[in-house]
């Protein structure tokens, strides 16, 4: 129970945080960009759904579970672009915020990015499971 307990809190624990992180800043009205650069909110997107990617992925190849350590790239991936998908869809519902098809893009193609690196540098063994 207590490995159950390390394990939730040292790899989940992240995940959960920054997943509300994302939630917190899309409920929001609007949010200023501190920098005036055309498509940084793109940018932004594919950086934050990348990191919640890797996060997702690092959680995954964790777990004790074979089916969720196998297919860690594929889970951390699809998770990842359906929490972008649903925040998109989230800020639908938030006054003074719109449903943008583009930062759906930017969300998934960020997660895709992220996982595509990681398995790039991660060992053949490793790759060998995803299939």
């Amino acid at each position: 129970m207590v490995k159950i307990i390390y394990y939730q809190f040292k790899y989940w624990l992240p995940v959960y945080v920054y997943a509300f992180a994302i939630f917190l800043s899309s409920h929001q009205a609007r949010l200023e960009m501190p920098i005036r650069i055309i498509g940084i909110d793109k940018i932004v997107h594919f950086i934050a759904y990348g990191v919640l990617a890797g996060l997702t992925y690092r959680a995954c190849r964790k777990s004790q579970k074979m089916v969720v350590f196998r297919k860690a790239y594929f889970i951390s991936m699809v998770c990842s672009i359906l929490y972008g998908f649903s925040d998109e869809f989230h800020q639908f519902y938030i006054p003074g915020r719109q449903t943008s098809e583009w930062d759906f893009i930017a969300d998934a193609l960020g997660a895709i990015v992220a996982i595509v690196i990681i398995l790039k540098f991660t060992s053949g063994r490793i790759k060998q499971s995803i299939l």
